[in-house]
């Protein structure tokens, strides 16, 4: 089973504190789906704004199709944000919980996602960043490439299907769907 988020996994803001609650069930109910013999759940954070999606898009003409990169906080400090501190830490430790990858597909699309991370935990932040950035420890980076590969679409840049439909299908149009914000927020003013 997949999911496909439209942007990276993370929690920002006053709910930031739920993202490790968030690591660590994903977590438990992969290994609870590894112990059963079953494949484990995949969650796709896709972006498609930021400093990686404008990395990747700068450099994408050098990179061969059908390449995977995990992008370690070395090479994030490095190349897309060379001009700010490094964190103390790890990138996004306090909000993200999947990790950055850069994904150029067979056809030459190139997409910014977040997988989750394969740990319950970032208690021991040195060995975390470490071993957050080994491709290795992905198990089944394989699918997740393979997934986006098989829904790429070419409404827009970095565009998937299921993301697209849940647009397309979710988004209120200006006109009606105006009037209607309108009239629900005069009658909430007028209680």
């Amino acid at each position: 089973m997949c999911f496909f988020v439209d942007g990276p996994l993370s929690i920002n803001g006053n709910a930031a504190w739920i993202k490790s609650s968030i690591q660590k069930c994903i977590y438990d109910i992969n290994k609870d789906l590894s112990k059963r013999g079953l494949p484990p759940l995949m969650i796709i954070g896709l972006q498609k704004s930021g400093k990686l999606y404008d990395y990747i898009h700068l450099i994408g003409p050098s990179i061969q199709p059908n390449s995977i990169y995990c992008v370690t906080d070395e090479f994030r400090n490095s190349y897309v944000d060379f001009n700010k501190t490094p964190s103390n830490t790890t990138y996004g430790n306090e909000t993200y919980y999947g990790q950055d990858f850069l994904l150029k597909t067979k056809s030459g699309k190139l997409f910014v996602f977040n997988a989750p991370y394969p740990f319950p935990n970032k208690d021991n932040i040195a060995v975390f960043k470490h071993e957050k950035a080994n491709i290795e420890n992905y198990s089944n980076i394989g699918a997740y490439a393979k997934l986006i590969e098989d829904f790429e679409s070419d409404l827009y840049e970095s565009a998937v299907i299921p993301i697209a439909l849940a647009q397309k299908y979710t988004a209120i149009s200006l006109q009606p769907g105006g009037k209607v914000l309108d009239l629900l927020a005069q009658t909430a003013v007028q209680q």
